[in-house]
């Protein structure tokens, strides 16, 4: 059985780096293989994204898809990674996404988007903070699933 985890609306930063690019809504939908409005669902943050959503987004627009739910960010730093988002940072956060839909997977978890980033970057802060790859970090992520998914029972 897959496991479900509520969370309120969370935005992402799809729509702002599409239109970055210079993007249509309907153009990136063809381009990833999806219906204009299941991806415009996603920009609103009224669906969870799946990593390969983000996989596909982040290939298109040539940007780590971490970047893509990263909550975080204002205008600038959207128009400035937009211009140069494949950075060590943005593939050190993309490593950290990768890692939590792993252990989401593992543990036949779905997280909606706001779970993905607030992971993310705890787990990509303890890369930082401790110096550890990120694969070196699967426990830690598998704990902070867990502890969120008991709180929220």
């Amino acid at each position: 059985m897959t496991k479900q985890i509520e969370n309120p609306r969370f935005p992402n930063n799809i729509r702002a780096f599409r239109e970055r690019a210079g993007l249509k809504l309907n153009r990136l939908a063809e381009l990833i293989g999806m219906t204009p409005g299941n991806l415009s669902r996603i920009e609103r943050g009224d669906v969870n994204v799946t990593s390969d959503v983000l996989q596909r987004v982040g290939k298109v627009l040539s940007i780590a898809p971490g970047l893509l739910i990263d909550a975080s960010m204002s205008q600038a730093e959207i128009e400035a990674s937009a211009s140069n988002a494949r950075t060590v940072d943005g593939h050190l956060l993309e490593d950290c996404v990768t890692l939590i839909m792993d252990v989401c997977e593992e543990r036949k978890i779905i997280p909606t988007s706001r779970n993905i980033a607030e992971w993310s970057s705890y787990l990509y802060a303890e890369a930082m903070a401790s110096k550890k790859a990120v694969t070196d970090l699967r426990d830690t992520a598998s704990s902070v699933i867990k502890f969120t998914c008991q709180k929220r029972s």
